[in-house]
C-alpha cells in the first residue's frame, strides 16, 4: 500500500555467507509461515541453500568463522536458518512454487544431467518426492524457469527455456504436471518472464534473444487459453536482463533495460505505430518455428483442415516421420503445434477438398518410402495415420487442381524409377483407384517441385515443373485435355528459365485482370511472365530493388486485388530484409521501403489470405520455420519514452532490478555497476520523462593487494527486491561473490 514516503532509505547490511558458485536466487514463502525465505543454487556442494526466517525473537546455535576473510560475518546473527536441500547435480535455473496442489512450495530446477527436476515438499516440509522431467539441452543459464499460473485456472504452472524450445507444464486437477506443450525458439532465448504484456488480462510469455536488433519476443496469450507465435519487437541489445514496470498508460507493461552500446538506462512503452508507407509497414511478423534438424527442408501446405473456414498450417520433418499441425481457431489466431505420426522422408505437402466437404484432406509425397498417401482430420482432433494411394514409381514432387473442369480436385504427381521419370494424374472421381500417364520425354534428372498456374490464361490449370539441374519445363493443357510441353529456352526464357529453383518461383496478379502471372526471383531484380498468343515467354513487369546487387530469393505481389494499395515483397533473406515495392504510372514499380524480415533458410514465399480479411498476406515457409508477414495491421511498436545517464564520475551500469523501496506503489530502478566501481544506484523513472537519483552507494571495495578468490568478473551478480523483514516494506537483497547481502528497508 502506497505510504506517501518519497525517501529510500536502506540499513545493513546483512551478510549471510553461501558460496562462490551460488545463483538463481529466489525470495518467497518456502515454509508457508508468512515469512518470507530465500532459495539459492550451490554448486559447490551440488545442493539447493535454504534460508528460512526464524521467529522473531528466536536464536540460531553459536558458530564462529574460520578463515580471516574480512568479508565473513558471525552467522548467528543472521535471521536465517539454513537448510540443504541435496541434488547431486549441476543446476543452472530455480524457481519456486506449488506444483501439486498441496498448499505448499516446490522447487523446479534446470540442470545437468537430469534436464528438469521438480522436488515436492511434504507437510514436514521436507523435498522428500522428487520427479524428473527428460528435457534436451535445458538453457544453462538463471532466468530461464519460471512458476505462474499459465491458463488461470488457480493452479500454477512451469514454464522453462531449453537452448532450442519453449516448454509449458500445465498442473491438472490432481495436482500432477501434464506432458509439456513445445514451441520452438527462432533462436538462442534467456529472460523469461509471465506478465500481462498488454493489459488484457491475459498473461503473455516473453523472452529476449541475444545479438538481434529485435531482441524482444513475446507470445501473447490467447482468448481460450495458450499461446499465439512469436512476435519480434525492435528493441536494440540490452546488457543483462529486460525488466518490467507498470504502464504509464494504465494498463500492462513498459520496459526498462541498459542499452548495450551507450549504458544508457532506458524506458520503452508499447505504443501505436505511425502511418505506415505502405500496407506491410506496420505488421509486425508471426513466427512458427519447428523442431528440424534443418538440414532437410521441412515440407508446408496451407489448407483448411478443421472446416471452420480458415485456413491451417501443415508442416512436415522430413527425417521424423511426422506432421505439425497448426490450426487457425479464430482469424489470426493460431492453436500451438500438435505433433503426429506420419510417412518418413515427406519430400511434399499438398492440400486438397477431394470430397467437397467443406474440410482439405493433406496429401504426401515420400521417395524414401516410395508412397502417394492422404490423411485427413478425425472429429477428435486428430490426424489420422496416412492412407496409400495406388501409384507407379517413386513419388517425388504432388500438386492438385481441377485439370478437367468437372467440379471434383484432381491430383498430378512426378515420379522416378531409375532413369524412367514421368507424371502421372490421379482424377479426382476416380477414388484415387486409377492413373492417367502424362506424356513427357527428356527427363535427365528427377523432378524436383511441381507448381499450378494458368500459363495461358485459358481458365485452365497448367504445369510448371522444376528438375534438378535441367531447364524449368512449362506443360501447357490442350483442349483435349493432355500436355504440351512449351519451349522455354529463348529469349527471356532463356536467361530466367533456365535453371529456377523453387524457392525463387511465385505467382501473382500483376496487372489486376484476374489471371495470375509467373513471378520468378533473381540476382537484382524479379520479373514477372506470361505467355503471348503465340505462346513465347514476355515479362508482364520487372521489379528492382534501390540496390541493384541485392540477392533477391523470392518475390510476392501482396494486397488485395484491384486496389492501389497492393505492393511487391522482394525477399532477400542473406540480409533478413524485405524490399517493397508500389506500382506507379504504366505498370513501372517503384521502390518504397525496406522492412526487416525474420531469419529464415527459405523454401518458398508465396501470397495467401491467410487470415480472411480478403488481403493477401506474405507467407514464408523456411527449412525449419513459417512466417507470417500481415498485411493492413497496425501491430504495437515500442518505442523509447525517457532515459537516465547517472552523472557519478566512472559508473557504467549492467545490473538492473525494479521493485517499490520508498514504498509509494510505484516501483524504483537499481542499477549496479558490476565491472568497475561497483557503485548502486536507486532512481525514480518519472512518467512525465524526468528521471530523479534517490540513493547511491558502493557496494564493496576491490583490494588491490588482495590475492584470495574474487569469483565471477561480474560482481554484485543478482538482485532480488522482496519484504524479507516482514513490516510490509520490500527490501534489497544482493549475490555478491561468496555472500548474500540484505539491505533492509527502514522507511
Amino acid at each position: 500500500m502506497a505510504t506517501g514516503l518519497t525517501a529510500v532509505e536502506l540499513g545493513g547490511p546483512e551478510v549471510i555467507k553461501t558460496g562462490w558458485s551460488t545463483g538463481s536466487l529466489v525470495a518467497a514463502d518456502i515454509a508457508g509461515d508468512g515469512r518470507t525465505d530465500l532459495a539459492i543454487i550451490n554448486n559447490d556442494r551440488a545442493r539447493i541453500e535454504l534460508l528460512i526466517q526464524r521467529e522473531p525473537g528466536s536464536t540460531a546455535t553459536r558458530t564462529r568463522p574460520t578463515g580471516l576473510d574480512r568479508w565473513q560475518p558471525i552467522l548467528e546473527d543472521s535471521r536465517f536458518d539454513r537448510r540443504g536441500v541435496p541434488t547431486g547435480s549441476r543446476m543452472y535455473a530455480l524457481a519456486a512454487g506449488d506444483l501439486d496442489g498441496d498448499g505448499r512450495l516446490d522447487l523446479a530446477f534446470t540442470g545437468s544431467p537430469n534436464g528438469l527436476t521438480v522436488l515436492h515438499q511434504d507437510k514436514d516440509g521436507v523435498f522428500d518426492r522428487r520427479r524428473i522431467f527428460d528435457i534436451s539441452e535445458p538453457a544453462g543459464l538463471r532466468g530461464t524457469v519460471v512458476i505462474s499460473d499459465l491458463d488461470a485456472d488457480g493452479r500454477s504452472d512451469l514454464a522453462v527455456l531449453t537452448k532450442t524450445e519453449l516448454l509449458l507444464y500445465r498442473q491438472t486437477a490432481d495436482g500432477e504436471l501434464d506432458a509439456p506443450t513445445g514451441f520452438r525458439l527462432s533462436g538462442a532465448s534467456f529472460a523469461l518472464e509471465v506478465v500481462d504484456v498488454d493489459g488484457d488480462q491475459r498473461l503473455d510469455v516473453t523472452y529476449q534473444v541475444s545479438g538481434s536488433k529485435d531482441s524482444l519476443r513475446i507470445r501473447h496469450g490467447l482468448t481460450g487459453g495458450g499461446f499465439g507465435p512469436e512476435v519480434a519487437y525492435r528493441m536494440g541489445p540490452s546488457r543483462g536482463v529486460v525488466r518490467a514496470l507498470p504502464s504509464a498508460r494504465g494498463a500492462g507493461i513498459d520496459l526498462v533495460h541498459i542499452q548495450a552500446d551507450t549504458g544508457l538506462i532506458e524506458r520503452l512503452a508499447f505504443d501505436t505505430p505511425e502511418p505506415g508507407k505502405s500496407i506491410l509497414s506496420n505488421g509486425r511478423p508471426r513466427v512458427f518455428a519447428f523442431p528440424t534438424d534443418g538440414k532437410a527442408p521441412a515440407s508446408s501446405a496451407l489448407g483448411d483442415f478443421d472446416g471452420n473456414g480458415l485456413l491451417d498450417l501443415a508442416v512436415a520433418d522430413s527425417r521424423g516421420a511426422r506432421i505439425w499441425l497448426v490450426r487457425q481457431e479464430e482469424p489470426g489466431v493460431f492453436a500451438a503445434a500438435e505433433e503426429f505420426p506420419s510417412l518418413a522422408g515427406i519430400r511434399a505437402l499438398v492440400a486438397m477438398d477431394r470430397n467437397a466437404d467443406g474440410r482439405d484432406e493433406l496429401i504426401m509425397a515420400s521417395p524414401k518410402e516410395r508412397t502417394l498417401a492422404w490423411t485427413r482430420l478425425a472429429e477428435d482432433g486428430t490426424l489420422g495415420l496416412p492412407s496409400v494411394i495406388d501409384t507407379r514409381g517413386k513419388p517425388e514432387a504432388v500438386a492438385a487442381a481441377d485439370f478437367d473442369a468437372d467440379g471434383h480436385l484432381d491430383l498430378v504427381y512426378a515420379s522416378a524409377e531409375r532413369s524412367d521419370r514421368r507424371l502421372f494424374l490421379v482424377p479426382g472421381v476416380s477414388g484415387w483407384n486409377e492413373t492417367v500417364e502424362i506424356e513427357l520425354s527428356g527427363f535427365e534428372t528427377d523432378p524436383r517441385a511441381l507448381r499450378v498456374v494458368d500459363l495461358d490464361a485459358d481458365g485452365r490449370p497448367d504445369l510448371v515443373l522444376f528438375v534438378d539441374h535441367d531447364p524449368t519445363r512449362l506443360l501447357i493443357q490442350n483442349d483435349d485435355g493432355g500436355f504440351e510441353e512449351i519451349e522455354a529456352t529463348t529469349g527471356f526464357g532463356r536467361s530466367l528459365m533456365a535453371d529456377v529453383d523453387p524457392s525463387a518461383f511465385a505467382t501473382g496478379d500483376v496487372d489486376g485482370d484476374g489471371t495470375r502471372e509467373m513471378i520468378i526471383a533473381g540476382s537484382g531484380f524479379a520479373r514477372a511472365l506470361r505467355l503471348d498468343d503465340a505462346r513465347n515467354l514476355q515479362v508482364a513487369a520487372q521489379f528492382n530493388p534501390r540496390s541493384g546487387d541485392a540477392e533477391i530469393a523470392a518475390a510476392s505481389i501482396l494486397g488485395k486485388d484491384g486496389s492501389n494499395a497492393r505492393v511487391v515483397a522482394l525477399l532477400e533473406p542473406a540480409n533478413d530484409r524485405l524490399h517493397v515495392l508500389t506500382p506507379r504510372r504504366g505498370g513501372v514499380w517503384r521502390f518504397l521501403e525496406n522492412i526487416d524480415l525474420p531469419s529464415v533458410d527459405l523454401v518458398e514465399a508465396h501470397s495467401v489470405d491467410l487470415d480472411g480479411s480478403g488481403t493477401d498476406d506474405l507467407a514464408i515457409f523456411g527449412s525449419d520455420r513459417f512466417v507470417w508477414m500481415p498485411v493492413g495491421i497496425d501491430d504495437e511498436v515500442l518505442r523509447p519514452v525517457s532515459s537516465w545517464e547517472s552523472d557519478l564520475e566512472g559508473v557504467d551500469y549492467q545490473l538492473l532490478g525494479v521493485g517499490d523501496l520508498d514504498a509509494d506503489g510505484s516501483p524504483e530502478v537499481v542499477a549496479v555497476d558490476t565491472r568497475d566501481s561497483h557503485v548502486l544506484e536507486v532512481f525514480r523513472p518519472a512518467d512525465n520523462g524526468k528521471w530523479t537519483s534517490l540513493l547511491h552507494f558502493t557496494v564493496f571495495e576491490v583490494d588491490a593487494h588482495y590475492e584470495g578468490q574474487r569469483g565471477a568478473v561480474n560482481q554484485p551478480r543478482e538482485i532480488v527486491i522482496a519484504d524479507l523483514t516482514n513490516d510490509g516494506l520490500d527490501d534489497l537483497v544482493l549475490v555478491v561473490h561468496d555472500r548474500i547481502l540484505l539491505y533492509p528497508q527502514s522507511n
